[in-house]
């Protein structure tokens, strides 16, 4: 389960997370839940939107060290991403 600033988790979540931060999208967890646990024993994230940069089509980039496999391209997800949560406030209000 992830919490805290990404860094943990590597440059390229950090990015990532500064990415939408930047541009006032802000996540209550990553890589995890971490209310989950009081209503399921799943391992499985729980989320309203879920990005998994290993599903099939996700616009992908190298990874940054040589030999490591590819990365999520944040510069395409990013703006999919944003576009999808202000879709879902405008409904909201």
């Amino acid at each position: 389960m992830g919490m805290g600033n990404g860094k943990e988790n590597g440059p390229v979540l950090s990015e990532a997370l500064a990415w939408c931060r930047e541009r006032g999208v802000e996540f209550f967890s990553f890589n995890g839940n971490p209310t989950q646990v009081s209503w399921t024993a799943s391992p499985k994230c729980y989320a309203h939107i879920y990005v998994d940069d290993m599903a099939f089509g996700c616009p992908l980039v190298p990874g940054s060290e040589p030999g490591s496999r590819p990365v999520a391209d944040w510069s395409v997800i990013g703006p999919a991403v944003l576009a999808m949560v202000q879709k879902h406030f405008a409904k909201a209000s």
